[in-house]
């Protein structure tokens, strides 16, 4: 790529149910240099990719088969932030009795996707603990 900093496109994938929401982001350089295309299309390839691995890195999927991934023909730069999962019943109960112990919300927090119902539900067992 020379010795540039290539253009970056950031794509942002998010998934909401109206008041609560997830989102993937994918930070990818655009190839200037990249042979047999024009300017325009070298970005459009990179927004490709860049919405790609947003939407992947959204729903979890792990495209190991991608081409590109095994090449190295492509050059482009991801930088993707993780998702955390959301906490699921069995987790969240084993949560509260951690808070009522004297344990950090925000280590769960830090670990686990919850809504503000949840949220609010072990703030008051860490005020009443």
């Amino acid at each position: 790529m020379g010795d540039h900093n290539p253009p970056i496109i950031q794509s942002t994938a998010i998934i909401s149910d109206g008041e609560n929401s997830i989102n993937a982001t994918a930070i990818v350089g655009v190839d200037l240099e990249q042979k047999g295309m024009q300017t325009a299309q070298q970005f459009g390839a990179a927004s490709s990719y860049g919405k790609k691995y947003a939407l992947g890195n959204l729903f979890l999927i792990d495209d190991t088969a991608d081409a590109d991934s095994t090449t190295g023909q492509s050059k482009a730069v991801q930088l993707v932030n993780k998702v955390k999962p959301v906490i699921t019943k069995e987790q969240f109960n084993q949560a509260i009795k951690y808070v009522e112990n004297g344990g950090s919300i925000r280590s769960i927090e830090n670990k686990y996707h919850m809504s503000i119902d949840q949220l609010k539900l072990l703030k008051s067992k860490k005020q009443n603990g």
